[in-house]
C-alpha cells in the first residue's frame, strides 16, 4: 500500500485528469463537442460538458488508484 500526502494525491489525479481531458478535447469533431476553450486573455477553461467530463475522469482515476492501493494520507 502506498500512502501519499493529500496535496500530492490531489495533484496526481488532477494532472492525470487534465491529460485525459486534452486527449478527449482533441477528439472533438464539432464546436459543441469541445470540452476546453481558451479565453481572450489566454486562460484555458472547461465548458459545462468539459467540467462534468473532468469530474468523471477524476472519479475513474481515484478508483484506479484505490484498486492499486494508492491512498491519500493526511496533510
Amino acid at each position: 500500500m502506498a500512502i501519499i500526502k493529500s496535496e500530492q494525491y490531489v495533484e496526481l489525479y488532477s494532472e492525470l485528469a487534465e491529460l485525459m481531458m486534452t486527449y478527449l478535447n482533441a477528439a472533438a469533431l464539432t464546436p459543441e463537442e469541445l470540452l476546453i476553450y481558451q479565453e481572450e486573455n489566454g486562460d484555458l477553461r472547461y465548458t459545462k460538458l468539459g467540467q462534468q467530463q473532468f469530474e468523471d475522469c477524476v472519479d475513474d482515476i481515484e478508483h484506479i488508484l484505490a484498486n492499486n492501493n494508492i491512498i491519500k494520507g493526511s496533510t
